[in-house]
Parts: structure tokens; C-alpha cells; sequence
């Protein structure tokens, strides 16, 4: 089972998934309640039009499929 990164704790639950045409799925932030997750997709969009953002709820406490990117944002 893959570990959590450190600042990640299971109670952010709400995912923010971002998915490019060139590229594959990969979380970019997280966040403890539903509407700051759609806040932040709202931003996105407007700011990278042509990417497609989504909000995923992870049920378990475990860490999603997708291994952590260096890149991403995390809430």
C-alpha cells in the first residue's frame, strides 16, 4: 500500500483530478470539504481553459491510484 505524503491526511478526502489531452490524469489538490474542491476546479477552468478538472471523493482512507506528482498543489 502506498504511504501518504506528509501533509496529506485522510481527512481531505475531496480530490481535485486534472486531465490534459497530452497527458494522463493526476491529482493536483486536495481538500476536507466539497465546495472548496468545486472552488478550486472554478478557478482552474477559468484560468487553464482548454485543461479539464474534476472533483473525486475518495471514500477510503487510503491514497488514490495516481502516485503523487512532484508538481502538484496540495491544499
Amino acid at each position: 500500500m502506498k504511504e501518504i505524503p506528509p501533509g496529506l491526511a485522510p481527512s481531505q478526502p475531496w480530490l481535485i483530478v486534472a486531465a490534459f489531452p497530452t497527458h494522463h490524469p493526476r491529482t493536483i489538490g486536495r481538500t476536507r470539504n466539497r465546495s472548496d474542491a468545486e472552488a478550486m476546479v472554478r478557478f482552474l477552468q477559468r484560468k487553464i481553459p482548454n485543461g479539464s478538472f474534476s472533483v473525486v471523493f475518495a471514500a477510503d482512507d487510503s491514497p488514490t491510484d495516481l502516485p503523487p506528482q512532484p508538481s502538484a498543489i496540495y491544499l
